[in-house]
């Protein structure tokens, strides 16, 4: 660059040198001045003091600090010329550019002394000779190392001594796991190997760099195996959790090659260059130990559970490992926590939501499939509905917390199908109250935050469902279920003025104009790398004083506390949706009034219909009309079996509206559920069974159909109908049995009767068979079915209080027995009648008693059948002393004994017979009603005075 000389100098200073003015212009050099004199020695002064020498060659000598360089001497040698200002200087021709200074050479290091107490007490004493070879300086070691005779025995006379720079380079570029000058990739076996089998630096022995150059090898090994997973998971295994673990990978990877590009010329010692290459291989070996324990077959919850684990081992480790591996399993453990936020309510879902349309579909946890039940005697139903796949959950994850998750979105998806207008259906009224997001905490500071959040979270959620539910007005339509604010996309066009266009239009292009945000994600992970390979091997943080929770209790104190308090509110609203908008105890009621004969005026009316011999028959007649009357099946009065469906129409039609509530005024008498009689399907060996009218099957082919609103399917389920089947067949024989007793017990009574004495075993079999069947008709009844049953309205009233209450102190919906939900609501239901067919026999282990029971009542059926046919012919002008009976009775008796016998054998067990879960469920809806054992009722009805035990004659 020339240099202008016209330019006046900026940095000059005028007169710089110039004299004091306090001074004389020519001041005389013989004139005594002690203010300005010269000569400062002669400067007299009051106070006299002895001259200080200095001590030259004692201990407290005056130091020679620095010491001229042969430059400053030559230039001290030369004669001083007057100094001048900058603008003096007078420029040549040959300057008319400046010095490149990036050609100059290197400035010249100092090589360090070897100091010595006996240099320092004597500068100038000398030095003695090295006793050491390494004393002695590289260049002796080397000239050793490479003598012929190897006099130090290392073996190292053919090595070839290479640059320390480029094979320190070459080191760390073999230690991010690429080749260089003297490395090479060994293509058999994928590892690194010298490219001269022979070389080193100045200054080391073979023998000191192997342990150096075999760590970086081994570094680079692990580097490049990390490497091939990162790539062959985008590539092949692009499953959520892995990559999420590849991302993670290669996060760390990146950061270890950015730090080896920038600090390669820091190290400047093999000392330096080992510990950086130790800090890259302390931190390689975790990540290559976790990724050793992974398998093509592993499927995300497995991948997962196996960075918790490995987490949970580096707990006690250094502070940066064990940062490292938190962060690792936060960010592999995010696509599950997304699903289960999706799941749960708090997130907007992503894709197509899961609905029940869906089946055979699954994601993450959440499956949609139809599951077959089969009962205790084998028969089968189908149920589409979610399903909780426990496989896909993560085993760190508690059995309760994955239950109360599940049970939440499934509530939930109940909310925003059938009720679109609710502010759970709105994602946007749950993110405008800021739900905490769901993520690992480790130390307890941070899990008493969370729940602060949450419980705040929780009060200003159920303060926005109760607003609405007091405005009766939704927060936002359907349409803002992906979280999406409508008015913000309205665009209103069409009967709006030119300004207010052109207002929209202007305002568009400056938000527009405005630039991009720069987004700035911090990357937690990247930085504990970071900092671990800057601050070096030597800086660790003892863990062990950290007061953190164990390992076990994380997921439950990270995530238990979101998915209880979401989990409260929408079970607690599903369950008002349920019990106010589609009436769930009147359909719970309508099964206890018919299945479980709980109406009166249906059990009369249907006992009369089926077996009331003096109703107009329902069977077509040719050549006869019918008269209008009430019709009935007539059974046992007839002579073919079974009846025709117009029959079982024209006997049974009526039966249920009219013994259900009084109708509405305009005269609708529709049933919940359009219940109705129906025609069972049957085995053949069981029709066989019916076709004899006589038997206790003559009517097992009747029962009642009854199909739950959508709404209600997840509380009556296909298992739960098939249990009311069941009860209701059972209650159908029994509701026969009581009839034909009491119309025997009628015929014998009455005057027409010619053999009644009390002698006849025929009058015996009557009384003791009426007994029998009252007996258990009452114990079934009463105690089977009503007492169980009046303890489940009392839990369910207590349930719909809670629920449907006005007052909101209490937004939890807590009971006694915990937070009650959708799905506890159908556990409940399901042991009650659990409950209820066990007092009836109905389960499946006490089957041998029910077939000794039904023995019994076909005997008392074919006393009554040998009772008709004697009645017939004694009308036809036959008479005697009464129908023989006396075979028939004693087995009557006989099987009665027996059967009293079994039932004492089961009281003093004491034993329900119920599954252990059953039976904690059951004491907690149930409470007094589910203590102790039922079958004493029945005892006590048949045999108070052991009747039977003392085994009277006939």
């Amino acid at each position: 660059m020339a240099i202008n000389r016209d330019d006046a100098d900026v940095f000059s200073v005028p007169d710089l040198w110039g004299s004091s003015s306090w001074q004389k212009a020519h001041p005389d050099p013989e004139e005594p001045s002690s203010f300005f004199s010269l000569d400062v020695t002669e400067i007299e002064s009051r106070l006299k003091l002895n001259s200080i020498l200095a001590d030259r060659d004692g201990f407290f000598r005056q130091l020679t600090l620095e010491t001229k360089s042969e430059h400053e001497a030559a230039l001290s040698d030369e004669p001083t010329t007057e100094p001048s200002s900058d603008s003096d200087i007078p420029l040549s021709d040959d300057t008319d550019s400046i010095i490149d200074q990036w050609i100059l050479d290197e400035p010249h290091c100092k090589t360090p002394d070897y100091k010595t107490w006996d240099t320092f007490n004597v500068p100038d004493a000398p030095r003695p000779e090295a006793l050491c070879i390494t004393e002695a300086g590289a260049t002796v070691y080397d000239a050793l190392l490479s003598e012929d005779g190897d006099p130090l025995n290392l073996k190292n006379t053919d090595y070839v001594v290479v640059d320390a720079k480029a094979y320190m380079a070459a080191l760390l570029a073999v230690t991010v796991g690429r080749e260089s000058v003297f490395f090479g990739l060994h293509s058999p076996s994928k590892s690194f190997k010298p490219v001269l089998p022979k070389i080193r630096i100045s200054g080391h022995s073979a023998d000191v760099l192997r342990g150096l150059q075999d760590m970086s090898i081994k570094c680079g090994g692990m580097f490049r195996r990390l490497r091939r997973l990162v790539e062959s998971t985008y590539a092949r295994h692009a499953t959520p959790a892995r990559v999420a673990l590849a991302s993670a990978l290669d996060a760390v990877l990146s950061v270890i090659e950015s730090s080896v590009a920038v600090h390669s010329r820091k190290a400047r010692s093999l000392l330096q260059l080992q510990a950086a290459i130790r800090d890259i291989s302390s931190i390689l070996y975790q990540f290559d130990r976790l990724v050793d324990n992974l398998r093509p077959s592993l499927s995300d919850e497995a991948i997962l559970l196996v960075v918790f684990r490995h987490a949970m081992s580096a707990e006690h480790k250094d502070v940066f490992v064990r940062d490292s591996m938190r962060e690792v399993l936060q960010r592999v453990s995010r696509p599950w926590l997304n699903f289960m936020e999706e799941w749960l309510g708090v997130r907007p879902e992503s894709g197509i939501p899961l609905t029940k349309n869906n089946v055979g579909q699954r994601r993450c946890f959440v499956k949609v499939e139809a599951e077959t039940y089969i009962d205790d005697f084998g028969q089968e139903v189908e149920d589409v509905d979610f399903r909780l796949d426990r496989d896909s959950v993560p085993e760190f994850i508690p059995d309760d917390i994955a239950q109360k998750l599940f049970e939440t979105g499934r509530s939930l998806r109940f909310i925003r199908s059938c009720h679109p207008d609710h502010p759970l259906s709105a994602q946007e009224s749950v993110t405008r109250n800021n739900p905490p997001q769901a993520e690992w905490l480790y130390d307890w500071d941070s899990i008493l935050e969370l729940e602060r959040r949450v419980s705040e979270y929780q009060a200003n959620l159920s303060a926005t469902i109760s607003q609405a539910r007091a405005e009766n007005r939704t927060e936002r339509g359907p349409s803002s279920a992906l979280g999406d604010d409508p008015a913000s996309y309205e665009l209103q066009i069409f009967g709006a003025d030119t300004s207010h266009i052109e207002l929209h239009i202007m305002s568009s292009m400056k938000e527009l104009a405005q630039p991009l945000q720069e987004q700035n994600q911090r990357d937690k992970l990247k930085e504990i790398i970071r900092a671990r390979l800057s601050r070096g091997s030597g800086v660790f943080g003892d863990s062990s004083l950290e007061f953190s929770p164990h390992r076990s209790l994380l997921p439950a104190l990270s995530f238990g506390p979101i998915v209880s308090a979401h989990g409260r509110i929408v079970n607690r609203e599903s369950l008002r949706l349920l019990f106010t908008a589609h009436d769930l105890r009147g359909h719970i009621q309508l099964q206890r009034q018919f299945h479980l004969f709980g109406n009166g005026m249906f059990a009369s009316r249907l006992s009369h219909a089926l077996f009331d011999p003096d109703l107009e028959t329902a069977e077509r007649q040719q050549g006869v009309a019918r008269r209008g009357g009430v019709m009935g099946l007539r059974l046992s009065g007839r002579d073919n079996w079974p009846p025709a469906s117009s029959e079982l129409r024209l006997a049974l039609m009526g039966i249920l509206a009219e013994s259900h509530l009084p109708g509405s005024p305009d005269g609708v008498r529709d049933l919940p559920g359009d219940m109705s009689f129906g025609v069972r399907d049957m085995a053949p060996e069981d029709v066989d069974k019916c076709m004899d009218q006589d038997s206790l099957e003559a009517l097992d082919f009747l029962r009642l159909t009854y199909k739950p609103p959508a709404a209600l399917a997840s509380i009556m389920t296909p298992v739960t109908l098939i249990q009311y089947d069941r009860i209701f067949k059972l209650m159908l024989r029994v509701l026969r049995l009581l009839y034909v007793t009491n119309r025997l017990f009628q015929a014998i009574n009455s005057r027409a009767c010619r053999w009644y004495t009390l002698s006849n075993p025929a009058v015996r079999f009557c009384f003791e068979a009426r007994h029998l069947v009252h007996a258990v008709s009452s114990y079934f009844v009463d105690v089977g079915i009503s007492m169980t049953w009046e303890g489940f309205e009392s839990w369910l009233d207590k349930v719909q209080g809670e629920v449907t209450g006005d007052g909101d102190n209490d937004p939890l919906g807590e009971l006694p027995g915990g937070t009650c939900s959708p799905e506890r609501l159908r556990a409940s239901h399901s042991l009650v009648l659990d409950h209820i067919m066990h007092a009836l026999l109905l389960r499946k282990r006490q089957q041998p008693v029910l077939k000794l029971l039904e023995e019994i009542f076909g005997c008392i059926l074919q006393f009554a059948k040998r009772i008709r046919e004697y009645d017939a012919a004694e009308a036809g002008g036959s008479s005697g002393s009464g129908p023989e009976v006396v075979d028939l009775y004693g087995t009557f008796k006989k099987k009665v004994g027996v059967f009293i016998t079994v039932c004492r054998g089961l009281n003093e067990k004491g034993d329900m017979g119920l599954r252990k879960g059953a039976k904690e469920g059951t004491e907690e809806v149930l409470g007094r009603q589910a203590e102790g054992n039922s079958i004493g009722y029945l005892l006590t009805r048949l045999d108070m005075f052991d009747y039977y035990e003392v085994g009277p004659g006939y």
